[in-house]
């Protein structure tokens, strides 16, 4: 037998009006009597009915009843604006209020604005009961408002339900485990899936190769019915395929007892659905007390948000607030970590991390390695008809363990492997050798094939043909480019830093964005990847709050520099003006120079090994004249750049580069350059016309675009202006001209436009 509260309260003709808390039952009666009996047969009928459920107790242990007082000031709303009444209102607003042992909190409603809520400690229900009255009420009308201040006081009655026989329960109980199924499954993913749902997900299968011994100890801690757990690897070395793995054992294990369920879900969406203050809250405990019913082992992927998700800081965090129920064992967790997110979360809730046993994984070895890309393509072919060469395996082990040094064996290499096939699908091949291995490589990555092939010889006449084309009178930088490139190529690169880290030094204008371009095109151009080079402006950087430019924000979200090397390692990033930005970025970027890696706000490594980090600076160059070559320059430069970096920034860079300011010939050829750029545009190669520049225009062109302080960087502009705009309103003048050559020079009357053949 148990207890309901039900609110009453005295309406027109002396009518009874009553309703039953927590549910949506109600009624109008004569006497408080007859409301107490047709509300408790209706809800007798309920507990009878299949369809009601398995809930029978009361939410609450014992209903008291309270009058809250809440000022209130209302207005009439209008297309045209809200008209205030002068004075707030004060509203009797009653709640009913009490303490559920079951779910260890309290729990407020709201009848008349049929409204709930939990909350947790006492003197938390003023403020809440005033934040939802307030929240239901805003923007309703007075009139709606007022009747809040008429009826009689309410008062509670009680009514006394008998609970249905055990086989009628045992129903219950079925349908309920149903309902509690479907909650869990708003916030999480029910493991193990099916094959059928596994296959039309992803090709690649959930087996942990090469780690039978982490996958049992794991299926151990999941079997025994209290341990916690955190599976802790660098990123790739398989932390996701062994609990996936281990979970698939256990379930096979535990299916016959009365359950263990395995759920997958993350720290945001546990708690996606929190709108209010407090919900988030509630929506825990909620979930604390479904997976008690179903034996529910939660498997939280980023756990390290936890302690960074729900209040302002790790002691008000979703972390700090499961831990009681995860020390009572009322909740079950296992989650996975990198070596750095362990430390982060330790740092943050150390108390948190010591409830856990700890599984760590280290990375394969070579022999091992290959086994898993056996086992793995042994497994294509067999489901999928794929077969991979046995030098298609060796070729990209190769490249992966040289290239590929932000991820760990053997996830980069399933992942690449994984893009092979997929690319063999789309091309309809029933194979994948060597060759397509290269490609696909060069592909992702951008590495030209002489770079990446041991076979193929570096020629140096070649490759400085290449930068002589692409940089103007900077000899002494083209040499130094030429030996990063050699250096790359026999492998004496330290694997534990950037490709190269340059400064280049030099006045305005003489082709240092221009060179970063070019060296960024002959590395990372040659595939199908797109921004092969990343400028941040450093201008922007010259306060010390704006280092979050380059970490990114509290909240988590990154920064345009951390989103762009997640998504393209193989990059050149260039530092532009790097002397403009304040000293504390400077103390920020002492560990990228140095090691490659950078922390962004959430403590997450972002690893720039692949990249080459540029920085460039006209520091010493206000003592150089632009215009003719000046040989102490460089010193000049050096000694200016030292006495502003301090020695620890300075000594990380690998080169100084100095640029020598540019002589008329040199501005002449970076004027033909910029010329012949426009016949790849798409209005001349659509119309197949062939431009002849006369080298009147050049000459022209090199004095109007030259400037004693910017150098040759107002070239493009002259271009533009001088040549573009005459020759666009030419060729909407003479639209029907096409596959021919034209022939463009400049004289007294201006830039002169000719129909040859040759």
């Amino acid at each position: 037998m148990y207890k309901y509260p039900i609110i009453c309260q005295t309406i027109e003709n002396g009518q009874i009006y009553g309703v039953l808390i927590g549910t949506d039952l109600q009624c109008i009666e004569r006497t408080a009597a007859a409301v107490r009996k047709r509300l408790g047969e209706w809800l007798s009928q309920k507990l009878r009915d299949e369809d009601w459920g398995y809930m029978y107790e009361p939410e609450i242990d014992k209903g008291e009843l309270l009058l809250k007082k809440v000022r209130l000031r209302m207005a009439y709303r209008e297309s045209k604006g809200s008209y205030p009444l002068p004075k707030p209102v004060t509203l009797n607003v009653p709640v009913v209020y009490g303490y559920s042992e079951e779910d260890s909190s309290y729990k407020c409603y709201i009848p008349w604005l049929d409204e709930e809520f939990y909350y947790y400690e006492e003197r938390q229900l003023s403020g809440l009961i005033e934040h939802f009255v307030r929240e239901c009420l805003e923007g309703d009308t007075p009139e709606n408002i007022y009747r809040f201040l008429r009826g009689s006081e309410p008062w509670l009655e009680t009514i006394r339900v008998q609970l249905p026989t055990y086989e009628r329960q045992k129903n219950r109980k079925d349908h309920y485990l149903s309902e509690i199924f479907e909650k869990l499954q708003h916030i999480a993913e029910q493991l193990p899936v099916t094959r059928s749902v596994r296959s039309s997900l992803s090709i690649i299968p959930e087996a942990a190769w090469e780690r039978t011994e982490q996958v049992s100890r794991l299926v151990d801690l999941l079997t025994d019915n209290k341990s916690n757990c955190i599976v802790i690897g660098e990123s790739g070395v398989g932390k996701t395929a062994i609990i996936n793995d281990a979970i698939k054992r256990a379930y096979q294990q535990t299916k016959n007892a009365d359950g263990i369920s395995f759920w997958r879900t993350t720290a945001q969406r546990l708690v996606a659905d929190a709108k209010y203050l407090g919900e988030w809250q509630e929506i825990c405990d909620r979930t604390v007390a479904h997976l008690q019913v179903v034996g529910g082992i939660l498997w939280i992927q980023d756990l390290v948000q936890l302690a960074k998700t729900g209040g302002e800081g790790a002691e008000d965090s979703i972390a700090s607030y499961l831990l009681p129920s995860i020390q009572n064992s009322d909740i079950r967790i296992i989650g996975e970590l990198t070596i750095r997110e362990y430390e982060t979360l330790r740092r943050l809730l150390p108390g948190f991390v010591e409830l856990f046993q700890v599984i760590t994984i280290e990375a394969l070895n070579q022999t091992q390695t290959l086994a898993v890309m056996h086992s793995f393509s042994n497994y294509i072919e067999t489901n999928h008809h794929i077969k991979f060469e046995p030098d298609a395996i060796k070729s990209a082990y190769r490249l992966l363990n040289r290239y590929i040094r932000y991820d760990s064996f053997p996830g980069k290499a399933i992942t690449f492997l994984t893009d092979c096939i997929n690319y063999a699908r789309k091309q309809k091949r029933s194979g994948i050798d060597q060759k397509l291995i290269e490609t696909r490589f060069i592909e992702n990555t951008g590495f030209p094939e002489i770079l990446l092939k041991d076979e193929l010889m570096l020629e140096m006449a070649t490759l400085k043909a290449f930068f002589k084309a692409r940089i103007i009178g900077q000899e002494h930088a083209i040499e130094n480019l030429c030996s990063i490139i050699c250096m790359f190529k026999a492998g004496l690169n330290d694997p534990d830093k950037p490709i190269a880290t340059l400064l280049f030094s030099g006045p305005t204008g003489v082709g240092k964005t221009a060179t970063a371009k070019a060296l960024s095109n002959y590395f990372f151009d040659n595939g199908a990847r797109e921004h092969p080079i990343f400028r941040l402006d450093m201008s922007e950087f010259q306060y010390p709050f704006q280092v979050r430019r380059l970490l990114g924000d509290e909240s988590g979200q990154p920064s345009r520099l951390v989103e762009h090397v997640r998504k393209h390692p193989f990059s050149v990033i260039l530092f532009d003006e790097i002397e403009k930005a304040d000293a504390s970025i400077y103390d920020v970027m002492l560990n990228l120079l140095d090691e490659g890696r950078l922390t962004d706000t959430l403590g997450r490594l972002i690893d720039f090994r692949n990249s080459i980090l540029i920085m460039t600076t006209n520091l010493g160059a206000q003592s150089s004249a632009s215009l003719g070559f000046i040989t102490n320059s460089n010193a000049t430069d050096q000694q200016a750049i030292r006495q502003h970096f301090r020695p620890e920034f300075y000594n990380r860079i690998d080169q100084l580069i100095g640029f020598n300011p540019l002589g008329a010939e040199q501005i002449k050829q970076i004027a033909k350059i910029e010329l012949d750029a426009i016949c790849k545009r798409e209005g001349i190669s659509k119309r197949e016309l062939q431009l002849k520049f006369d080298q009147t225009v050049i000459d022209y062109v090199a004095a109007v675009g030259f400037h004693p302080k910017y150098g040759a960087r107002p070239l493009q502009r002259a271009v533009e202006d001088t040549i573009v705009t005459k020759l666009s309103r030419w060729l909407l003048k003479n639209r029907n001209i096409t596959k021919t050559t034209l022939h463009i020079s400049y004289g007294e009357q201006g830039v002169d436009i000719e129909v040859t053949q040759g």
